[in-house]
């Protein structure tokens, strides 16, 4: 008794397969109904790994199929080389008979066996990851954030979005580069709160368009600090309340030196100081006032304390620096200058 046969995958996903082949008894096409024993062996070993019977196969002009071969999963998982080795015996009575030689089990199965995978002691939420070695269970990390409940976070490091932004330069990074795109806009219940424009201007409590590097505020601000501006017009950078004197102890009854009585800087904080006279030199109700900036393109007002009519108060820019304004007290019915109190504001 001989057999051919080949082996086709199950058109289901399992690890079933079908078994076809040819059956000749005495060198003649065999009819009737037959019982199988289908056996399957690793390479080089006499023991078998699994083993299924198959009783009352029809074979017609020698030809058979037996539909579902099923040695399980388990036995593809080290992809070791097997074969299968069929007994058969008439289904009315006789001897099983053991045909050889064994038969190679062929790559279909195995693709059959890729696409049903063991579970191989994963659990629920884990996936098979190849170590390099064999398949291992591990948890589900396709993403470095973090989910904690409905919120995600991250603390690998930078975050980029946009164009061209794979080195991000801050904890978030945010870039747009296309005309018309504006990297950021922050809105509440479908209206816009804060946006960056693509002019790079920024715009609070809207988003209508903000000067080119410039700032829109629609609302009220309130501030709780001061505001500083080093450059630029519009914002008190200095407010002083001074005095000058004539820097000539006892003369006329007037303080020797001139002195700031409060000041305050919008300019880094830094402190405004004041000297008699003209660079160093004593002059009656003269005095130089330096500043941490240039002040000599700002403007400035200047107003006297006290209730003397005939008394006035002038600064001006100096020569000797462009961050001292020379101011003096005169007299307006003579033009004599007076020591004199006064404020002075610089934008």
């Amino acid at each position: 008794m001989t057999i051919t046969s080949s082996v086709q995958a199950a058109p289901a996903v399992g690890s079933a397969f079908s078994y076809q082949g040819e059956l000749l008894d005495n060198g003649s096409p065999a009819n009737g109904s037959y019982n199988f024993v289908l056996k399957l062996y690793v390479s080089g070993d006499n023991t078998a790994i699994a083993s299924q019977n198959f009783n009352a196969v029809t074979v017609t002009n020698g030809l058979f199929t037996i539909p579902e071969v099923d040695f399980g999963d388990v036995v593809y998982a080290d992809g070791v080389e097997l074969f299968i080795e069929v007994s058969v015996e008439p289904s009315s009575g006789g001897s099983l008979v053991a045909l050889s030689p064994r038969q190679r089990l062929s790559a279909v199965p195995f693709a059959v066996q890729a696409e049903y995978l063991a579970a191989n002691g994963a659990s629920n939420g884990e996936v098979l990851q190849f170590d390099g070695n064999d398949w291992v269970a591990q948890a589900v990390n396709f993403s470095k954030w973090t989910v904690n409940g409905s919120a995600i976070n991250y603390t690998l490091g930078r975050v980029g979005i946009g164009d061209n932004i794979s080195s991000p330069l801050a904890r978030l990074h945010v870039r747009a580069v296309a005309t018309g795109e504006d990297p950021l806009r922050v809105q509440v219940n479908a209206s816009t709160k804060f946006m960056v424009h693509e002019n790079g201007g920024v715009s609070v409590g809207t988003s209508g368009s903000a000067p080119t590097n410039g700032l829109l505020v629609t609302g009220e601000t309130n501030l709780n600090n001061n505001i500083s501006q080093a450059s630029g017009f519009g914002v008190i950078k200095y407010a002083v309340y001074a005095y000058c004197s004539n820097g000539l102890s006892g003369t006329g009854g007037f303080a020797s030196a001139s002195l700031i009585y409060r000041f305050k800087s919008n300019v880094n904080g830094q402190a405004v100081t004041i000297e008699n006279g003209a660079s160093g030199n004593s002059f009656v109700g003269e005095c130089e006032i330096t500043f941490p900036s240039n002040v000599t393109s700002a403007f400035w007002v200047v107003s006297i304390t006290g209730n003397d009519p005939e008394l006035g108060a002038h600064c001006s820019a100096t020569a000797s620096s462009a961050n001292k304004l020379h101011c003096y007290g005169i007299r307006e019915r003579d033009g004599d200058k007076r020591p004199v109190s006064f404020n002075l504001l610089v934008f």
